[in-house]
């Protein structure tokens, strides 16, 4: 018998304000569920000006990628804990550090290790976030 409830049921406060996740030993990502509230109006307040851009079919793809690492930094990818270096020096944990990590090219597995999470429904299963809560 498949209970649908155990299935299907996510932590909406992991979903929401993220959940820690191990990137590598030492350093760990706060991510929150891609499409989670904050990042939908983050989303949506970023792409108004592109608005009929949109509709008429003539926004540039390159401004895609912009728009969505700008929400991710501001509400996907909420934080990291660990000592984090890029080329040598250390970074502190803002939006703007994140954003510049994610627009950088030399680290697009991170970026797509971050997208990854965030999307996958297996990273907020409330069974999960329970088990990782006992342990």
């Amino acid at each position: 018998m498949v209970d649908l409830v155990k299935t299907f049921e996510k932590d909406a406060d992991a979903e929401d304000n993220g959940r820690w996740f191990t990137i590598v030993e030492g350093l760990e990502f706060l991510i929150a569920r891609a499409r989670n509230p904050k990042h939908r109006t983050a989303l949506e307040r970023l792409m108004r000006p592109y608005r009929a851009q949109i509709e008429a079919g003539t926004f540039p793809t390159t401004e895609v990628d912009r728009i969505t690492d700008e929400a991710a930094a501001e509400a996907v990818w909420l934080g990291f804990r660990g000592d984090l270096q890029v080329d040598g020096e250390d970074v502190a944990d803002t939006k703007e550090s994140r954003l510049k990590m994610l627009r950088d090219p030399r680290l697009k597995d991170m970026r797509e290790a971050v997208f990854a999470i965030s999307q996958s429904e297996d990273s907020y299963r409330k069974e999960e976030v329970d088990d990782a809560i006992k342990n």
